[in-house]
């Protein structure tokens, strides 16, 4: 008897030394049927008989053409695990490579919230923010040798050539002689000399025009 007394006492102290129970809150999830409104971006822009919507309407909201986002797209996927479409755990399939790179492109081109895109691109705004920062850090890498460098002397003709073959702005204003064009001086700024500028219907011209480019 009194064995089982000591032992019950012993049971109460264990029981009152247990912490308190405290209620786990779970996370709350939204269903957003990611499959369903990526086959439906899909047919609105990219696969399909008849998209829903054309080139123009592409341009105005991503500032590009169709085949350039395609471009970035696979490159993304050749240079980013992430960006493939995968299978979560419970075997759905997660965002297309598609959705994903036009998330990132109607954030950047619009200035749009997340908030605001997620009733058609399904995706949350923490997986967004984690998807536009692996593009722009892979944009820079994949691009930014070409693209955020000084131009070069080989940029500058090109450009200039470009610009004189559909005519500079102004209805009043064009260039039809430029020499020496765009060297560097002594203290390395770019500088055009030699440009001879006519304006229409009269001789009037500016000859030896030197113009500091910074």
């Amino acid at each position: 008897m009194v064995v089982r007394t000591l032992m019950w006492q012993q049971s109460i102290a264990l029981m009152a030394q247990q912490p308190e129970h405290i209620e786990v809150k779970r996370k709350r999830y939204s269903i957003r049927n990611r499959v369903l409104h990526d086959a439906i971006m899909m047919r609105d822009y990219f696969t399909g008989g008849k998209l829903t919507y054309l080139e123009e309407n592409f341009h105005d909201r991503l500032r590009m053409k169709r085949e350039l986002f395609l471009k970035i797209k696979d490159d993304l996927c050749e240079m980013d695990p992430e960006w493939p479409q995968r299978i979560d755990a419970l075997g759905i399939p997660g965002h297309s490579p598609h959705m994903k790179t036009l998330d990132c492109l109607r954030l950047l081109a619009t200035g749009q919230s997340t908030d605001s895109i997620d009733d058609y691109v399904r995706m949350g705004k923490t997986t967004l923010y984690k998807y536009l920062k692996r593009f722009v850090r892979n944009i820079v890498r994949r691009y930014g040798g070409e693209y955020l460098r000084n131009p070069n002397q080989d940029d500058i003709n090109r450009i200039l050539a470009e610009n004189e073959a559909r005519g500079f702005p102004g209805k009043n204003v064009y260039w039809p002689l430029v020499k020496n064009m765009l060297h560097k001086d002594e203290t390395g700024h770019g500088v055009v000399k030699g440009v001879e500028l006519r304006l229409k219907g009269n001789g009037d011209a500016i000859r030896g025009l030197t113009v500091l480019l910074g």
